[in-house]
Order: structure tokens, then sequence, then C-alpha cells
């Protein structure tokens, strides 16, 4: 049998008002949520604890968004300062790739070639690496200037090609003729363009006044520096030549372990026998007397007196050139300095950041004017190779507290140059 089953009225949440007069009986009714919340006594807020947990979990949360932003911005900032240094380097190196390529040679054996062909590499005042030489004009080389020059020539003064107003002279007949040559020079800027790179054209080539090759045209000091503003940034531009000693190239352009172009005593197996660090097509120009110190020993190992200054018949260029390009970083404001002054035979730099030159390939910092070349650190300073001191050609200096340090991004390129010629007379 079924047991019986009673609901309570008030286990239903119910009420039974009293009698109300005219009504024959009592009223169920159900009770009203709102007025129970206006009342007083069933209104509850949030602890103090509570707020403290949820203000905690809004602060950490607004931490881990910041703090992605921030990475986000700078991965942004680090990515566009590479696309920055490559396309500097791109335009840089592509157009000397272009130059070097088409370097122009005279036939050999043909002393009556009235152009003379020429490559000379070697340093400005501050030993500093500059390029000069005479290339070939491609149509799309010689542009709308090269291709009108010498159509409408007025007069016996005419213009050369020399970047500076060179359409608007080739529409006036104010241009000489090209020949399909002209000069190229690379070389650095001065003073507050010292970072800079500097290239400049002539052509028709070998005017005694105009040419590159005339030192006063390429220098800074002169009033007839004759090279355009080309690339900034620049904090070292280097050449290595490709002789005919030459079986490969080194990590470091001054590694004493191999010798620049020495002939190899063993046919069969031959010493590590390295680049040359300038070139003289001519083999008559770079002489000593001429300004070289003869107790530098690069003004040995090129046999120079074999050739002429003027005899296109005994001329020489390498097989292969190597381009070195080191940009600079920028650093957000942050720079490094020696927290301590050094002489110019300190082997341990100490830095205010040294941790990021550890990683820098190849191993160069930069120091005012002088590039040292270092092994890695030690207790958080930089250790100097043995011989790094002075390297790519710059002198050993003493430097004091608080210079600036530099290392930069470092490119390079080999070029192969189709007119590579080596002389194997006696």
């Amino acid at each position: 049998m079924t047991k019986p089953f009673r609901l309570r009225i008030a286990d239903c949440g119910l009420r039974i008002e009293e009698k109300q007069p005219g009504k024959s009986s009592p009223v169920l009714s159900f009770p009203n949520p709102k007025s129970e919340i206006r009342n007083p006594k069933f209104q509850r807020g949030f602890t103090l604890i509570e707020m403290m947990v949820a203000m905690t979990i809004f602060l950490f949360l607004g931490i881990v968004l910041i703090t992605m932003l921030r990475g986000g911005i700078r991965a942004w900032h680090r990515g566009e300062e590479q696309r920055e240094l490559y396309e500097i380097a791109q335009t840089v190196l592509n157009q000397i790739r272009e130059d070097l390529e088409a370097t122009y040679t005279a036939p050999p054996g043909d002393s009556a070639v009235l152009t003379k062909s020429l490559l000379l590499a070697d340093f400005d005042s501050l030993d500093r690496p500059r390029l000069r030489l005479v290339r070939t004009l491609s149509d799309s080389a010689q542009g709308f200037a090269g291709a009108y020059a010498g159509d409408f020539i007025r007069d016996d003064e005419a213009e050369f090609i020399d970047l500076y107003n060179d359409q608007e002279e080739a529409i006036y007949g104010d241009l000489k003729p090209t020949g399909g040559l002209c000069e190229v020079a690379y070389v650095m800027g001065n003073g507050s363009d010292s970072n800079s790179i500097y290239r400049g054209i002539c052509s028709p080539p070998h005017d005694p006044s105009r040419s590159l090759f005339n030192d006063a045209n390429v220098d800074w000091s002169s009033n007839s520096f004759g090279c355009r503003f080309f690339a900034d940034r620049v904090l070292y531009l280097g050449f290595e030549f490709w002789a005919q000693y030459t079986n490969r190239w080194p990590r470091f352009p001054e590694d004493t372990h191999y010798p620049r172009n020495q002939p190899p005593v063993d046919i069969d197996n031959p010493d590590p026998s390295g680049p040359l660090v300038f070139w003289d097509s001519t083999r008559g120009i770079l002489l000593p007397d001429d300004g070289y110190d003869p107790e530098k020993p690069e003004t040995d190992e090129f046999v120079m007196y074999l050739g002429t200054p003027y005899d296109p018949t005994d001329d020489a260029f390498p097989t292969k050139v190597r381009v070195t390009l080191v940009l600079s970083e920028k650093t957000g404001g942050r720079k490094t300095e020696l927290t301590r002054s050094i002489d110019s035979r300190s082997e341990l730099i100490r830095l205010s950041h040294a941790e990021p030159f550890a990683r820098v390939e190849p191993k160069y910092i930069l120091i005012e004017d002088e590039w040292i070349r270092i092994v890695g650190l030690k207790h958080g300073h930089i250790m100097v190779a043995p011989e790094g001191r002075g390297a790519r050609n710059t002198t050993p200096a003493s430097h004091s507290k608080g210079a600036v340090v530099q290392a930069g991004k470092s490119f390079r390129l080999i070029v192969n140059l189709p007119s590579g010629r080596e002389d194997w007379r006696d």
C-alpha cells in the first residue's frame, strides 16, 4: 500500500495570506524576488579579499598583454632594422659587382690601344681602402645621358658624364661621347660623413684634369673632389684580390698564417697563400717611392717591377675579388663604451655591455678609428686575438674611458672577373 505523500506549502516557498474581507478563503501567493533584493536584509556585496583577488588577476593579465605587445614591437623593429641593412648591402654590393664584372682590359699584346685599362686598389690618407677602375658601358649602364652623349656637341667645351646634370647636358648637346667606357671610384667619406661611401664616375676616361685616377679628384680636402654620395651607415669597405699564387681565402685578411700571393715551394703540396689587399694592374704605379712605406710587407708581395705604367700589354688583373662590407646597426640609444682606458698593446678590453660582441661574426670591433680582432669573452670582458690590434689596415692606438665601441653587421661578396689576366713571365 502506497504511503500517502504530504506536501508542505512552506517547502514550495509559498505562503498563505490571511483572509481578506469579502473573500471566502485564504489566498495562496508566491513571494516577489525583487522585493527581497531591495530589502537590506537580503543585499550582499563583494568582500575586500574578493576585490583584491580580482584586481590581482586583471593586473597579471595586463602585464602579460603589455609584455607580449612590447616583445612584438621589439621584434618588428628588429625586423625593420635588418631589412634596412640588407637593402643597403644589396644596393652597394650589386653595384660593386656590376662595376667589377665590367672591368675593361686592353687586348693583350696590342700596344696601340688608345684607351688605357686600369684597376687600382690602394688606401687613402686615413689608411682606408679605396677602389678605382675603368669599366665598359652597356646600353643599360649608360642610361639616357650616355646614349645621347656626343650626338649634338655644340662646342669644344663639352662636359663629362659625372652624375651632375648629365641628362640636361645631354639634351643640350653638352656631353662628350663616352666611347663605351668610364672610370669608377669608391672612396669613404671624411669628418661627419666618415661612415658614408662615395661613388664617382667620369666618362670619357683618362682626362688629365677630371680623371678619378688623379688623387686630387678623390681626396676630400681637394676642391675638385669628383665623387657623389652613395650609401651611409658604412663602418668598413674592404677588397681582397685573388692573385696568381693565391690558393685560398683566409677567414681574416690580416691572418699571418696566410702569406699573400707567395710562390709555392712545393708545387704538389703548396703552403697556404692568401689574397692581396691592394692591386695595381699596371704594376708600375703603386711603387714604394710613390707613397708606400718600404717597411710594409705588402710592398714586396706583388711583382710590380715587371710592369710598366703606360704599356697595356703587360697588365695583370685578378680573377676574383672578395668584397667585405660592414654596416652599423642601430642601438636604440644604448651605446657600448669602454669602462677603462686602454693603450695600443692592451689585450683585455672592458666594456659596459660585452655580451652582444661575443656573437659578432667575423669577430671584429671598432673603437674610434681602430679595428680590433677579438677571440671572445673572458669574465665578461673582451679578449683581443694575437696580433689583433690595428686590424683591417688601421693603426693600434690608445683609447680613453667612455670611447664608443661598435661592431656592425658584415656582408661578403666574391666576384669573378671575366677579364682576369695573370702574368707568368719569368
